[in-house]
């Protein structure tokens, strides 16, 4: 990473928008977690109830498109210069992480 790219600003728009999304999320599926803890997770009928209502709620409020407006925003910001390793700054952040995966397909 070039000296020049160690930091990253945001406006307050954006700032703004990212916080309200992170918020909406995490409050909800806080709220969706605590309705689900009264009663026993461990029944299975609750679980496929929490479950059904988790998936739900990821479908009905579009919270992939939400992370992928979140992410844009951030990524934005990221210089897309090439390094020696032929690879921009972003692409050297995300390089190392490991993704879920079908068990089995490992």
């Amino acid at each position: 990473m070039r000296r020049e790219n160690e930091e990253i600003s945001l406006s307050r728009k954006d700032v703004d928008a990212l916080l309200r999304e992170v918020e909406f999320i995490l409050v909800s599926l806080g709220r969706l977690n605590r309705h689900y803890e009264s009663g026993s997770i461990a029944d299975l009928a609750d679980c496929e109830d929490y479950c059904a209502a988790i998936t739900k709620f990821v479908d009905s409020e579009r919270v992939t498109d939400r992370l992928a407006k979140m992410r844009m925003i951030i990524s934005s910001k990221f210089d897309d210069t090439l390094g020696d390793d032929d690879m921009d700054d972003l692409e050297r952040v995300l390089d190392k992480i490991e993704f879920w995966e079908r068990p089995g397909d490992v």
